[in-house]
């Protein structure tokens, strides 16, 4: 069966195929993600900003799990 969504969130709340770990793991990438873009986008700007480092949108262990997932169901 084909599930349509219109956002990652919907993916991260509502998809079963991967289990409770995969669920959770996507909803961290969400909510992580979203809170680093926050903070550089909800701001007045300023004379002069900082962009985010590395470290601030490493998601990198997150992004295997969803691309571990997306293997598996296309194959």
């Amino acid at each position: 069966m084909e599930m349509r969504v219109k956002t990652f969130s919907e993916v991260a709340n509502n998809y079963g195929g991967g289990g409770k770990s995969f669920r959770e793991t996507m909803r961290h990438l969400e909510n992580a993600s979203r809170k680093v873009a926050d903070a550089h986008l909800h701001i007045p700007i300023r004379k002069s900003e900082a962009l985010p480092t590395a470290q601030q949108v490493n998601c990198a262990q997150q992004l295997d799990v969803l691309l571990s997932e997306i293997v598996r169901i296309t194959q």
